[in-house]
Order: C-alpha cells, then sequence, then structure tokens
C-alpha cells in the first residue's frame, strides 16, 4: 500500500513504524549443564498455570529466569512466549514490538501478518493496538504462556499504562507471567 496522500489532499502521509526485535530478545533461556531441576516449584508453576496472571518474585541470583526456563522447556501442554524486558522497552513501541515477535516465533502461531499490520497502523501504545493485538491472541484458538522476564527494568508510565490495559483485555488463551526482582 502507498502511504503517500493522494495529490491535492490535506491527509498527512502515513508513518509505517517497524522495530527489529534481536532473537535472543524472544527465546526461552538455555539452561546451563549443571543445572539443577526444581520439580517441587515446577509442581507449584503448574497448579497456578490455570491463573490468569502469575507472579515470581526473588531477590537477583535466586534462580527465577531459570526455573521458568526450565519450566517452559518440559512443560509441553502450553506453548511459551518469552520476553527478556531491559531498559529499552520503556518505548512501548519496542516492548509491544518484542511481544509480538514472541507471540509470533512458536510453531502453532498463525501467520505473524495480521498482528504486524496492526502495529505498523497504530502507535503500539494506543489502546486500540492493545485491544485488536488482544482479540488477535483470542483468535489463536490455543492457550500459550506469555512470560515477560526482568519486569522490573519497566518504571516508564507509557509502558507500564500499555501493559495495564493489556491486562484489563487479555484473552482468557493467555497465561501471563511476570518476572521481577524484589
Amino acid at each position: 500500500r502507498d502511504p503517500s496522500p493522494a495529490p491535492g489532499s490535506d491527509r498527512q502521509p502515513e508513518l509505517i513504524v517497524m522495530v527489529l526485535v534481536p532473537r535472543v530478545k524472544t527465546t526461552v533461556p538455555r539452561l546451563p549443564p549443571d543445572f539443577v531441576p526444581r520439580a517441587d516449584l515446577c509442581a507449584d508453576l503448574d497448579a497456578g498455570a490455570a491463573a490468569d496472571i502469575a507472579l515470581v518474585c526473588a531477590p537477583a541470583g535466586y534462580g527465577k529466569t531459570l526455573l521458568l526456563a526450565h519450566w517452559a522447556r518440559t512443560s509441553t501442554a502450553v506453548d511459551t512466549s518469552w520476553v527478556d524486558i531491559d531498559r529499552g522497552d520503556n518505548d512501548p513501541l519496542r516492548l509491544w514490538s518484542a511481544v509480538v515477535a514472541a507471540v509470533t516465533s512458536y510453531p502453532s502461531a498463525p501467520s505473524p501478518d495480521p498482528l504486524l499490520d496492526s502495529m505498523a497502523r497504530r502507535q503500539a501504545a494506543h489502546s486500540d493496538f492493545i485491544a485488536e493485538f488482544a482479540a488477535g491472541l483470542q483468535d489463536l484458538g490455543k492457550p500459550i504462556r506469555l512470560v515477560l522476564d526482568d519486569m522490573q527494568e519497566l518504571v516508564d508510565p507509557r509502558a507500564l499504562e500499555s501493559l495495564r490495559t493489556f491486562i484489563r483485555v487479555k484473552p482468557t488463551t493467555v497465561r501471563l507471567v511476570l518476572v521481577s526482582r524484589l
């Protein structure tokens, strides 16, 4: 589609912005060779898996990321989409670009085109985008687990408000797992 306005039109050209997301940001972390599985904690996570939102919170170095990576790799009932949050994700466009990239990267996901087209047409922080994205996730027909690791890095009010909006409209097919330091 041509983003430029028709000759003589007062309409401004449409700017389409896409953010490239490094694959490492949306990949479930690898487990080190000396990783010690915590079956009891994975069982607790499985028991709470039916919850709409789960919070895993502990001090730095306590193994939150590795526990969840192990759980994601061994719990095959639900596909896991992973986003490693960093300070740059305080820009809502970057944050939601990463979430869309994570959700559309697993094998049973549908073509990412509708979700990416929606993002290209709207500001990522805009509640209409969040609602369209949530509707697209509802249409997946299969539950997914969305892990947002290092949530303590999100401090910008715009990024936090976009996440609050997503939580309000989050479809029943999405289990949100928020991981943060104390």
